[in-house]
């Protein structure tokens, strides 16, 4: 069986023997007096793939039969995926809003839009 009951500790890291309830708890850290926020923040630093770009330019005895001068082909991949996410679950670039009263905040944001296109460049 296991024990729902989790030891806190003190700033010492010793053992916390003060009980509270939850009301002062939450007042404390995050009431409308005490709106420290530092419980709530979490590390966004994230690496992730943001483009890439494989491309082949054709070659010029192909171009030149045509009345372009150059011609490239390219497969493009954007927000691909991440090599490390601190945020967990979250895209730390999708937010709630910028307001002033909503900086930062995440609420059930939908997932970041992953693409996959091709494209076509000539010079003329």
């Amino acid at each position: 069986m296991f024990s729902r009951e989790k030891k806190g500790v003190t700033d010492t890291g010793a053992e916390n023997t003060v009980a509270t309830n939850a009301e002062s708890f939450w007042n404390n850290v995050g009431g409308r007096n005490n709106p420290t926020g530092e419980a709530f923040i979490r590390d966004a630093s994230n690496i992730r793939m943001r483009e890439i770009v494989l491309g082949y330019d054709l070659p010029k005895e192909i171009v030149s039969k045509t009345f372009f001068r150059s011609a490239r082909v390219s497969l493009v991949g954007r927000n691909l995926f991440f090599f490390t996410n601190k945020a967990e679950y979250v895209d730390p670039e999708i937010m709630m809003g910028t307001g002033n009263t909503s900086e930062g905040e995440s609420a059930f944001p939908l997932p970041t839009t992953r693409t996959y296109g091709f494209s076509l460049n000539f010079g003329f």
